[in-house]
């Protein structure tokens, strides 16, 4: 059919047409359509039209099904159609909601005449459609699919150079975008749900949220746009700073994107006038905050971007994720779980940082120094980490009981995490005191109230990269589970660490029950062990718990500072107290077990010694 017009109706039927450039099929009520093919005409599936021929008629309904749209074809999908099943081939053309204006020809008694019809597309659905087979974008004839006011397009596919614009009031769901493709959603659209595969590329200035951006694919949020709930499963999102390439100039991208969750080489990028808030970081996934990127988008094009002054808040970085701030770059409120990693680049900036044990802050920008330190003021949260004739100031959040520990990354720079010894307290003259700022001469108060001084303090670093997880890992013993109110609180010490239960001296390892007393594996890959020495053999009491002095056996070898103890001249030899050892937990008195597994609710049966 050529510079004809195919009405269809009430109860109509028709199967395999093809409409031609200048002609136009007509599809409304309950009129069904099957596989027509459009090579260059037009298909109006329901609408509400104005015609300068015949005034306005309102139409709704119609379904149309199979169509296949060629170069210079297009279908328009209005009020209560249905239109599934479509392939939008060869630089043809699909709209669902808005409006247009389109003509045909019709026969009067002088020859042939036309009319002008303007059409309201609001309310049609589409679903199903695969775009394909496109020229590369910037040619005028990409394949494309127009979701308009009002419109709804269901599980578009587009598979090669085809674009999907959403504008003001339409709704794309469940888009998946391949190699070659864009999802192009304006201002007041709405993106539900898209699948981004490598190659792809999602460009949101309206809504979009729930969007999945796979390896290789990209999500920019452009300028007014808002990005919710994203996942990256090993893809890109930019938000914020200003992209140029060669084939659509530069653009800003402040956007806002909340709830994104980065994942398996995953990367949000985060520039000036971007608003990024509640991201997850975990697994391999990044992000990066200031600085600059580049992308490859369209094959063989391109695309830079200046991040500048980014600011993210509130990320969670955690198990294998990386949060970089780099030059200009803010981060502020982030909270640095077990695994976690965050790396401050030269110019970069973080505060509010919550570092959980097991986590650790990169200063990318210093250069480790034998004996760095790291101190928090409590009163204002300030931690000073002093490196060499350097200090820097982090502005610290949460709350902490635990030491911090300066440790030297395997690039040289500063690494601090917090310890799992250090931040035990010790009693000592005059209150209570950390193991970290213990040092020779300090008076410490043993089990028997003699207030006496500290010899020697050993340290012995961790690194599980590759120790021994059974003869490492610290042990925690529980607030009360060793008598009521002993410990007072939960107390850390090594496997081979003493404690001191009815007259038995019994290594922390020997007493784990699973509940109260357990091996604690959520750990930083580098920690430090404080062993602390005085003239004699004594009970300390940590955390209010009995628990033995250092004893000098061979593990003093292998002590970071055994140097320091060696080079002094000390006295005697220490003798140790007269009491037995349990160094396994088939050594531990039945009546202690029983007394310990009481207290931590076990069902003991197994008879008191």
């Amino acid at each position: 059919m050529s510079r004809g017009l195919e009405q269809l109706g009430v109860a109509s039927v028709d199967t395999g047409t093809t409409v031609s450039a200048g002609g136009t099929q007509w599809v409304y009520d309950t009129a069904v359509v099957n596989n027509a093919v459009l090579n260059g005409g037009i298909q109006v599936i329901g609408a509400v039209t104005s015609s300068t021929a015949f005034g306005t008629q309102a139409t709704s309904g119609g379904t149309a099904t199979g169509t296949v749209v060629n170069s210079g074809g297009t279908e328009y999908v209005g009020f209560d159609a249905t239109a599934s099943g479509k392939l939008i081939t060869s630089g043809g053309t699909q709209q669902v909601g808005g409006s247009t204006v389109w003509s045909y020809y019709y026969q009067v008694s002088s020859g042939v005449a036309g009319s002008t019809i303007s059409t309201n597309l609001s309310g049609g659905i589409v679903s199903g459609t695969i775009l394909s087979a496109g020229a590369p974008h910037g040619s005028g004839t990409e394949t494309t699919q127009i979701v308009g006011s009002g419109g709804t397009a269901i599980d578009t596919t587009l598979e090669s150079y085809a674009v999907q614009r959403v504008s003001a009031g339409g709704v794309a769901s469940g888009t998946i975008i391949d190699s070659g493709n864009v999802q192009a959603v304006g201002s007041g659209g709405s993106s539900i749900d898209a699948v981004v595969n490598s190659g792809g590329l999602e460009q949101g200035a309206g809504t979009v949220s729930g969007t999945t951006v796979s390896s290789g694919g990209v999500e920019t949020v452009n300028s007014g746009g808002t990005a919710d709930n994203v996942t990256l499963s090993g893809g890109v999102q930019i938000v914020g700073g200003t992209q140029s390439s060669t084939l659509s100039g530069s653009a800003a991208l402040t956007g806002i994107a909340s709830g994104t969750v980065i994942s398996a080489g995953g990367t949000q990028y985060v520039g000036s006038g971007a608003t990024v808030t509640g991201t997850t970081v975990t697994s391999g996934g990044t992000q990066q905050i200031g600085g600059s990127t580049t992308y490859d988008y369209a094959p063989g094009t391109i695309i830079s971007v200046t991040l500048g002054a980014g600011v993210a808040t509130g990320t969670t970085v955690s198990n294998g994720g990386t949060e970089i701030v780099s030059s200009g770059g803010t981060a502020s409120g982030t909270t640095v779980s077990s695994g976690g990693l965050v790396k401050v680049i030269s110019g970069g900036s973080i505060t509010g940082t919550d570092l959980i044990s097991g986590g650790t802050i990169n200063l990318a920008y210093a250069s480790y120094v034998s004996g760095a330190t790291a101190v928090l003021n409590a009163s204002t949260d300030v931690l000073t980490v002093t490196d060499g004739s350097n200090s820097y100031d982090l502005q610290m959040a949460g709350s902490y009981t635990q030491g911090f520990a300066v440790i030297e990354a395997s690039d040289g720079s500063v690494d601090i995490i917090l310890c799992f010894y250090p931040g035990t307290r010790l009693a000592a003259e005059d209150g209570e005191i950390e193991v970290q700022d213990v040092k020779a001469g300090t008076m410490l108060r043993v089990a028997d109230g003699r207030v006496l001084p500290v010899r020697w303090v050993g340290r012995s670093e961790v690194s599980m990269r590759f120790a021994d997880p059974l003869r490492s890992l610290p042990i925690r013993i529980k607030a009360g589970a060793l008598a009521d109110n002993l410990p007072v609180r939960d107390l850390l010490v090594s496997p081979d660490h003493v404690m001191f239960l009815d007259d038995v001296l019994i290594q922390a390892g020997a007493l784990i029950n699973g509940l109260t007393i357990l091996r604690e594996e959520n750990v930083p890959e580098y920690f430090t062990y404080y062993h602390v020495e005085l003239e004699t053999h004594e009970l300390l009491l940590a955390e209010g718990a009995p628990t033995e002095s250092f004893v000098d056996n061979v593990d003093r070898m292998h002590f970071q500072n055994w140097d320091e103890r060696a080079a002094a001249t000390l006295a005697a030899p220490i003798v140790e107290m007269p009491y037995p050892r349990a160094k396994s937990y088939r050594q531990v008195p039945k009546r202690l077990r029983a007394m310990l597994e009481a207290r931590a609710g076990l069902a003991a049966n197994r008879g008191v010694a």
